[in-house]
């Protein structure tokens, strides 16, 4: 028969572990949640979702924002969608082209090397081309032509990734270093379809 103090010792130890798992539940539920901030100015709607990430030695996030924008030209609403993948991973280290390539892993497939291209505030990556993507080099393009395609390439590719995303369990992009980050996309889909601001990208990737 157990002693008064071994039974004692035993009950703290139980009450431990379902503490312990309890805390375990607790991290992996906030760990795999996707948060929403919605920002809404006079012609504009931007609903930004953001992923936790697992990272070594430092957090990371996987950002999808969606902008809706609406102007009035000549008494005519005119509608633009934009989309954007940001990396967040610490301070940035991109060569002084602005442009990092970085492996990339959805799912179990094969990693491939996409580009991301670095914030102006030096925190973090947008996604900016996919595998095989080329840029338009004619040698008879304006500088704003040449611009205004190359903005075009890159939203394209960026739905084209974005599309990946939403069809995926997790991603993993490599990190500076050699570390990566490991991102549970479990819950994007979810939130983006109950994200107006999205809805145009269902239109947009046909």
């Amino acid at each position: 028969m157990a002693t008064p103090a071994e039974t004692t010792s035993k009950a703290v130890l139980f009450s431990g572990v379902l503490l312990a798992l309890a805390c375990l539940r607790c991290d992996a539920q906030t760990e795999n949640k996707v948060t929403q901030e919605k920002v809404e100015q006079t012609s504009k709607r931007r609903v930004t979702l953001a992923i936790p990430g697992r990272a070594p030695n430092q957090k990371a996030s996987l950002r999808v924002e969606c902008l809706h924008t609406e102007e009035t030209v000549q008494f005519v609403v005119e509608e633009t969608d934009q989309f954007t993948v940001v990396l967040d991973a610490g301070q940035a280290d991109a060569p002084a082209s602005g442009v990092v390539s970085r492996r990339v892993r959805i799912d179990d497939s094969a990693p491939a090397i996409h580009e991301w291209t670095e914030l102006p505030d030096h925190k973090g990556y947008a996604y900016s081309r996919y595998p095989g993507s080329e840029s338009n080099r004619s040698p008879g393009l304006s500088p704003e032509s040449r611009k205004l395609l190359e903005d075009a390439r890159i939203q394209n590719d960026t739905v084209k990734f974005l599309g990946e995303l939403l069809a995926a369990k997790t991603v993993r992009v490599e990190l500076s270093g050699g570390g990566e980050a490991q991102f549970n996309l479990a819950g994007l889909r979810a939130e983006f379809d109950n994200s107006p601001e999205c809805k145009a990208y269902y239109r947009i990737s046909k």
